[in-house]
């Protein structure tokens, strides 16, 4: 290819050629034709086989003795290569000026300082396009012409102004440095755990092969190397920083596996030791990696139902569908999970759309689930289980009275009003058969725990109460008794007026607390209707013990009950309301005097 361009060998240096043109055009036309025999050389090679050379090209005038070189001219070419990029052909301004341009396809590199010069040179660089027809034009014309003579410098005397010199890196003519050199040595530093050395080494690769995956691959090692040691460690966050400043260090290299299997690592170390942080650095790696099959799997064994170290339920809810989406198929964990998200929202909610023909077409344990749930406090639960057994066609006349009767109790949401009144129809409609008791006892209706509904003003609110205190008295009696004994006004009068119209207000135990706490315990301000009525019932109680041997007592609690109402009223002394009703209270509990 020299002999070609009318270029003369004059020498090795180390690794490179040294080489002299008498015109500048022959001189960048050489170098290109170089950098297109080791193109066509290294397609279908593997990496270890490939060449990668750097072309640097200046003029100037030079010295001529013993058959070698010497001048400015020459340090300045040696200089250049330094900073010239594999696979590129660099050249002085100089030879810009006096090459044939319209030959060749250039491009300005820009102003760049080399060292031992104390001015910076501007430096340019031949376009090398193989998607550009007049690229391919001119490599079939240098290809196929059997001698270039170069252009307007052949006047020029040579070797006085017109000596060019072009530098060859890497090893076309000499293998003395190779980029596996470079790998070696790194794999060799990290071997004996030389952590700066295999820094310097894999540094030193990179800079002579830029362009090399053999010299990349040897960087990734050595930062790979720097992050799993802190890694192991358990400095996290030094990890992560490393990890970012050698991305601005280095930003034509990818080490997005290497941010992949810190974020892993960090990850399972924190929730094998059971640390509840354990979650972000898989959450992060979900985001990055939607499709990441066997990743989904993991964060769905880890952080799924039961999980020790939680995740937003939203969240995880997202990664089961997205994994679903990706297998088509429902594991028990998968499935578990999604069943969690039937508790927090309703029906109506976009994800629960999603879920329930998910779970009911893949998971057939789903419809026990619904049985079992169909029964429950917790509206949402209750609504989607009701929704599952009526897609399996498994909503029967047991799971309409299940469905109905904790309507019935469960409702406290303004919003749901018509289903608490379609239940207190239901069972104003409803005949019980002579097996009531084991009717009710099969369906799990063994211990009324609450009657949500009587805490709101419905308009069927005591119809509804009055039909579990009938229909399900056997149930409700221990939460009656609770209300006997609780604090409030309203469910102590509720439970008093149930067990008087059973016979059983023995079920009150000791009356005498029972009426002692109406006059002296109470605050009436939002339940005065309620609060007049018991106040009437115990009033009536202590009347009858005025004549027998606790008339003391009854006085005694008199006056406690003055000084309760008289406090009440230094309290809300500007509500004149109650002001006014407290009197009025008052002057009732003193007609036991």
């Amino acid at each position: 290819i020299v002999k070609k361009f009318n270029g003369k060998l004059i020498k090795t240096i180390g690794d490179a050629l040294l080489v002299t043109f008498e015109s500048p055009t022959n001189a960048v036309l050489c170098g290109l034709m170089m950098q297109e025999a080791l193109w066509d050389h290294n397609k279908g090679k593997n990496e270890e086989d490939r060449i990668f050379v750097r072309v640097s090209i200046n003029t100037g005038e030079v010295e001529l003795k013993e058959g070698d070189v010497f001048g400015e001219a020459v340090n300045i070419a040696s200089r250049l290569e330094g900073i010239t990029e594999a696979n590129e052909i660099y050249f002085t301004e100089s030879v810009y000026l006096a090459m044939n341009k319209a030959e060749v396809p250039t491009s300005e590199v820009g102003m760049r300082i080399l060292k031992g010069l104390p001015e910076p040179i501007k430096v340019y660089k031949v376009i090398q396009d193989r998607n550009s027809v007049d690229f391919q034009e001119l490599i079939t014309r240098i290809k196929t012409s059997e001698a270039v003579s170069g252009g307007r410098s052949s006047s020029k005397k040579p070797l006085i102004i017109g000596a060019f010199i072009i530098g060859l890196a890497a090893g076309y003519f000499l293998l003395a440095d190779h980029p596996k050199k470079h790998v070696k040595a790194v794999d060799t530093a990290i071997a004996e755990g030389k952590l700066d050395l295999a820094l310097n080494r894999a540094d030193e690769g990179y800079q002579k092969y830029p362009g090399s995956e053999l010299t990349i691959d040897a960087v990734r090692k050595v930062v790979k190397f720097e992050v799993q040691k802190l890694i192991t460690e358990q400095k996290f966050d030094e990890a992560r920083a490393l990890l970012e400043q050698r991305q601005m260090e280095l930003p034509k290299i990818s080490f997005e596996q290497i941010e992949r299997e810190r974020l892993l690592d960090e990850g399972r170390w924190k929730y094998e030791h059971n640390s509840g942080w354990s979650r972000y650095p898989y959450e992060r790696l979900v985001e990055k990696y939607p499709n990441d099959v066997p990743l989904l799997q993991e964060f769905v064994d880890k952080f799924g139902f039961g999980n020790k170290s939680g995740t937003s339920s939203s969240f995880i809810n997202e990664v089961v569908l997205k994994l679903y989406e990706k297998t088509g198929k429902l594991d028990e964990q998968s499935a578990r999970t999604l069943l969690e998200i039937l508790k927090h929202y309703g029906p109506d909610n976009d994800t629960v759309k999603k879920v329930i023909p998910i779970l009911c077409d893949k998971f057939p344990p789903v419809v026990d689930f619904a049985r079992q749930n169909l029964g429950t406090m917790e509206i949402y639960l209750r609504y989607n289980s009701r929704d599952i057994l009526k897609l399996k066609n498994s909503f029967g006349a047991a799971e309409e009275f299940l469905w109905h009767f904790y309507n019935l109790i469960g409702i406290d949401d303004d919003d749901l009003v018509q289903d608490f009144r379609a239940a207190v129809t239901f069972f104003r409609n409803y005949k019980p058969g002579p097996d009531w008791e084991d009717f009710k006892k099969n369906l799990g209706i063994v211990r009324i725990e609450d009657v949500r509904s009587c805490s709101k003003v419905f308009d069927a609110s005591n119809e509804a109460l009055d039909i579990v205190t009938t229909m399900f008295y056997p149930q409700a009696q221990a939460m009656l008794d609770e209300w006997a004994a609780g604090k409030y006004i309203w469910l102590r009068l509720e439970a008093y007026k149930v067990f008087e119209k059973k016979s059983e207000l023995s079920r009150i135990g000791d009356f005498w607390k029972f009426h002692e706490w109406t006059l002296t315990r109470p605050n009436p301000k939002d339940a005065f209707s309620d609060f007049r009525e018991l106040l009437q019932i115990s009033i009536n109680y202590f009347s009858g013990e005025l004549n027998g041997s606790r008339a003391a007592e009854v006085r005694k609690i008199v006056k406690q009950s003055n000084e309760h109402f008289e406090e009440l009223k230094d309290q809300n002394y500007s509500d004149r309301y109650l002001i006014k009703a407290l009197k009025e209270i008052t002057a009732e509990v003193n007609t036991l005097k």
